[in-house]
């Protein structure tokens, strides 16, 4: 081999997990994650490289392992990070994505007939966050529910919508900003047997806050019968208006299941706090025993710390859960003191040690 082909395998190999892990742990809305991601891939050849080597690795590990919902994440995460790296439109200039995603909006609502006070409703709602998070297709649909939400009067409005292409649900949360709501559907979610694979928690400018959720079944489908989407939003109605035994549903959960052998494999609690992943957020990685409900226990732990929950991303690989938390304190800033880091890190490891020992006891 060429010197050339020898320096390109070995930089290869020693970032060969940079782009999974990136695209399935962290915010790839987040400008800090792209910019970041470029300055060490540096070169279009190098993405296309990685990308072909990364979807290999993934789609050796068996049949089940690779899926839409990851193909979607990775194409994304190329076309973003291909974007910088090829001089296009800078993941910096986010005003300049903000007013263009804005238009895009604006023209199709237009063109699907929506009156004009509605649509400078709608386009006033959202923060920049909200513009860069969805495609238009999806902004107009938010645009639909937000409306029929107003002209109804209802302080909650619930959607899931299959998307077999990606093989996730899309569930679209429309409520009353208020604490602890990210922990309620998270439950409501855990108790209809739903696998969260991504979310979002954007709040309006009106003080209401349209959270969305990726979720799968247990086969890593997407939930598309009638029967089942009716299960999934009265289960989320039902938690976040407190009408549902959320812990006591899934400790029957986990008590009906038959996986004894599973208490043979040790998987340690790890807690990483990385404050230099985000600009604006401080981002927590869980790594911990897979389990149903581990993404409600995590999020209330969270919420009694006071923390705001602006995404989450969860991985799944066999019984072990890698859980990605982007959080900001009670005033919208990043966490930097020491002692409050390391409180976070210790309730969270105290709260997924409870569980895990409640957990074993329950398969015993």
């Amino acid at each position: 081999m060429k010197a050339e082909e020898t320096e390109s395998l070995s930089w290869l190999v020693l970032h060969h997990l940079l782009l999974s892990q990136t695209a399935f742990r962290r915010d790839i809305d987040d400008p800090r994650t792209i910019l970041d991601l470029a300055d060490v891939i540096q070169s279009p050849e190098r993405l296309r490289l990685l990308l072909i080597l990364t979807v290999a690795d993934i789609r050796a590990v068996s049949t089940t392992v690779w899926n839409a919902w990851k193909a979607t994440l990775l194409r994304e995460l190329y076309i973003r990070v291909a974007e910088v790296l090829e001089g296009g439109l800078a993941a910096s200039e986010t005003d300049e994505r903000i007013n263009f995603a804005k238009a895009l909006a604006e023209k199709m609502l237009q063109e699907n007939r929506v009156k004009r006070g509605e649509t400078a409703r709608f386009l006033a709602r959202g923060y920049g966050s909200y513009w860069l998070g969805f495609d238009s297709a999806t902004h107009v649909r938010h645009a639909r529910l937000l409306a029929e939400a107003d002209a109804a009067n209802a302080p909650l409005s619930v959607e899931s919508t299959p998307v077999p292409s990606r093989d996730v649900t899309e569930v679209t949360v429309i409520s009353k900003d208020r604490i602890g709501l990210f922990s309620r559907i998270a439950g409501g979610l855990a108790v209809a047997g739903a696998s969260i694979v991504d979310a979002r928690i954007h709040t309006l400018r009106d003080g209401f806050a349209l959270d969305t959720f990726w979720i799968q079944d247990a086969r890593g489908k997407a939930f598309d019968t009638p029967a089942q989407l009716m299960e999934l939003n009265s289960k989320i109605e039902r938690s976040i208006n407190d009408q549902l035994d959320v812990p006591g549903l899934l400790c029957r959960a986990v008590a009906e299941r038959s996986r004894k052998r599973m208490r043979l494999i040790n998987v340690p609690i790890r807690v990483v706090i990385d404050n230099r992943a985000s600009d604006r957020h401080t981002v927590i990685e869980i790594n911990g025993r897979d389990r149903p409900g581990l993404l409600y226990r995590i999020a209330q732990t969270l919420n009694g710390l006071g923390l705001q929950i602006s995404s989450a991303h969860i991985t799944t690989y066999g019984v072990r859960a890698v859980d990605v938390f982007y959080v900001r304190d009670a005033d919208s800033n990043k966490i930097t003191a020491l002692d409050q880091l390391s409180r976070i890190r210790g309730a969270i490891i105290e709260s997924l040690t409870e569980a895990d020992s409640v957990f074993i006891e329950l398969e015993s």
